[in-house]
């Protein structure tokens, strides 16, 4: 994936690459869950009842936010 900065902080960020430094970049994507395909992990190694949701959503729109 290549996130493309917005013009507004275009600038900023080639500054801090042009000094070697790293720039953080959020990825947030919103879209439709999709029940029949979302699953409900329940398993753990060390207490029960602890687990993990692994959704499967439709991207819909995808943003991408500078972490200064």
């Amino acid at each position: 994936m290549v996130a493309v900065s917005p013009a507004t902080i275009l600038e900023a960020i080639q500054e801090r690459r042009g000094k070697g430094e790293s720039v953080d970049v959020i990825i947030f994507y919103q879209g439709t869950l999709i029940p029949e395909e979302s699953i409900l992990y329940d398993f753990s190694t060390e207490t029960e009842g602890q687990g993990m949701i692994l959704p499967i959503v439709s991207p819909e729109v995808v943003d991408y936010v500078w972490a200064p």
